[in-house]
C-alpha cells in the first residue's frame, strides 16, 4: 500500500512595518507575523537574500521581502514590506491653546504630534492665551550714525509697549527711554527694541558711531568803548570725541565766514564758555564778522556768524591806527601803543636827568632822557626810532597801558617793561606784566623790554 505524505504551506499571514526613529534599524527591527523561520530578499522572486537581517540597515522607501521556512520547506510567496523610517521630532506643550509651546514640557515622537503639543517653544506664559511672542514692527527714526558725544533723533518703534536697548560693538553708546541715542566710543553699536508683554518679541537696527568735529556757538559782541576793547567769546557744548586742544574767536571785516586763517585769539582749551579780547587791532568804521572756533585732532569746527560795526576813529580801546593799537582815549584824543616790543635793553646812564612819573610826562622825560645821556641803543633811543611822535611812557602811562594789555595780545608777562620816569640816579620805575605791579624798581643798567607809545 502506498503512504502519501501531506506537505502544508503555511503562507506569511501579515507583514508590518513599525514608524522608527532614525537610525541603527536592521531588518529585524520590523515586525512580520509568522510561525516559521523568517528569510529576507531583495526581490519577490528569486534575488539576493540577506544573510544576517541584524546587521542589514534599513533604508527609507525601501521595499524588502520575506519567506518563511516550516519543517525545511520554504513558502513560494514572499511578504513584500516597504518602509518608512521616521526622523524623531521634539513637540512641545501648548496648555493655553494659542499655538505657542511651553519650552518647558516637552515630548520626543517619531509618529506626530501628540494632542495638545506644537512644534515651537516661543511661548512665554502657557496659562495665557494672550501672552505669546508677535512680530514686532521695523525700528524708524533716528539716524545710522552719530557723533561722539552727540545724540540722534529720536528712534521710533509702532510696536506698543516695547522698550529701548543698546547691545555694544565695536562701539558704545547709550540710549533714553524716548529712543534717542547718545555717542561714546567710535564703533558700531545695536539699537534695540524689545516688548516684554509679547514674550521678549524685538527689533534691531545698527547705528555707527563717528569722532567727529567739536560743537562751538559764537556769543554775542560786547561793544568797544573808551574804557573797555570789544569782546565776544564762545561755548563749546561738546568735544566731538577726541579733547578740544584749542579754542577762541577768529574775525574779518573783508569775508563773512571768518576762519583762524584770517586771525583771532585763543581761549585756552576744554569745553565751556570763555570770552576773547580782540587783539591786534579793530579799524574803525567796518564791519567785522566773528565766529567762535574749537580745534580737537579731526580739525576745527566754526560757530555761528555775529557780526557788528566798530566805532568812529578815536571811540574804542583796540583801535587800529598810525601803525599802533588805542589804549586809552577820551573819544577823541587818547594814546596809542605800538604792536610790539621795541626790545629788551638798558634803561641807561647812571646820572639823575630829571624825569616824572604823572601821566602825560612820557615824551618829555624821553627828550630829557635823549638830551642827557649819549648811550646809544638804550631803551628811550629805540622808542624814538620808531619815527615821529613815538616816544618811552612814564610810570603812570605804562599802568595805563597794562590795564589794556589783552587787546595787544603779545606782551611779555613772564617780565618786566621799562617806564621812563626815574626813582634816583641809578633806578627806574617799571611795571611786572604778570600781575601789573607796578611798586617795582630797577637798576639803569639792568635789561628790561620796552613799548613804545605816542598821542593822537
Amino acid at each position: 500500500m502506498k503512504r502519501h505524505i501531506l506537505i502544508i504551506m503555511i503562507l506569511l499571514a501579515a507583514g508590518t512595518a513599525r514608524a522608527f526613529p532614525g537610525g541603527g534599524l536592521t531588518l529585524v527591527n520590523l515586525d512580520v507575523t509568522h510561525t516559521g523561520t523568517l528569510r529576507w530578499y531583495n526581490a519577490p522572486t528569486g534575488g539576493t537574500e540577506y544573510i544576517t537581517p541584524a546587521t542589514k540597515s534599513l533604508i527609507n522607501g525601501t521595499t524588502y521581502y520575506a519567506s518563511q521556512t516550516v519543517n525545511g520547506i520554504e513558502s513560494t510567496a514572499r511578504l513584500a514590506i516597504t518602509v518608512t523610517v521616521n526622523t524623531t521630532v521634539i513637540y512641545y506643550a501648548d496648555a493655553d491653546g494659542d499655538n505657542y509651546g511651553n519650552p518647558s514640557v516637552t515630548q520626543a515622537t517619531c509618529t506626530g504630534a501628540p494632542t495638545g503639543y506644537v512644534t515651537n517653544s516661543l511661548d512665554c506664559n502657557d496659562a495665557n492665551a494672550s501672552v505669546h511672542p508677535v512680530s514686532v514692527a521695523a525700528i524708524a527714526g533716528g539716524a545710522s550714525t552719530v557723533c561722539v558725544g552727540s545724540t540722534t533723533p529720536a528712534f521710533t518703534d509702532a510696536t506698543a509697549d516695547g522698550t529701548w536697548s543698546i547691545l555694544p560693538g565695536s562701539g558704545t553708546a547709550s540710549i533714553d527711554g524716548s529712543g534717542i541715542v547718545t555717542g561714546a566710543t567710535a564703533g558700531i553699536v545695536t539699537v534695540k527694541y524689545t516688548n516684554a508683554n509679547w514674550c521678549g518679541s524685538e527689533a534691531t537696527t545698527s547705528v555707527t558711531v563717528n569722532p567727529c568735529l567739536a560743537t562751538v556757538t559764537t556769543t554775542a559782541i560786547t561793544t568797544g568803548t573808551t574804557i573797555v576793547p570789544y569782546t565776544s567769546g564762545g561755548n563749546v557744548t561738546n568735544t566731538g570725541g577726541s579733547a578740544v586742544t584749542d579754542r577762541g574767536i577768529c574775525w574779518s571785516y573783508s569775508s563773512d565766514n571768518p576762519t583762524i586763517a584770517n586771525g583771532g585769539t585763543t581761549g585756552g582749551s576744554g569745553t565751556g564758555s570763555f570770552t576773547n579780547t580782540f587783539i591786534g587791532g579793530l579799524i574803525a568804521n567796518k564791519t567785522y564778522y566773528v565766529r567762535a572756533y574749537a580745534t580737537n585732532s579731526d580739525g576745527t569746527a566754526y560757530g555761528n556768524v555775529v557780526s557788528f560795526p566798530t566805532g568812529a576813529t578815536g571811540t574804542f580801546i583796540g583801535e587800529f591806527r598810525d601803525d599802533g593799537i588805542v589804549f586809552r582815549t577820551n573819544g577823541s584824543t587818547g594814546l596809542i601803543a605800538a604792536r610790539s616790543d621795541q626790545g629788551r635793553v638798558e634803561w641807561g646812564c647812571s646820572t639823575l636827568i630829571g624825569t616824572s612819573t604823572a601821566f602825560g610826562s612820557g615824551q618829555a622825560n624821553t627828550t630829557a632822557i635823549l638830551n642827557g645821556c649819549n648811550t646809544p641803543g638804550i631803551a628811550a633811543r629805540l622808542c624814538v626810532a620808531l619815527g615821529t611822535g613815538w616816544y618811552m611812557p612814564s610810570q603812570d602811562e605804562l599802568s595805563a597801558l597794562y590795564t589794556q594789555k589783552a587787546v595787544f595780545g603779545n606782551f611779555d608777562t613772564g617780565t618786566s617793561y621799562f617806564s621812563s620816569s626815574e626813582v634816583n640816579s641809578t633806578q627806574v620805575h617799571g611795571v611786572w606784566f604778570y600781575d601789573g605791579t607796578a611798586s617795582f624798581t630797577f637798576n639803569k643798567s639792568n635789561a628790561f623790554n620796552v613799548r613804545a607809545i605816542r598821542s593822537f
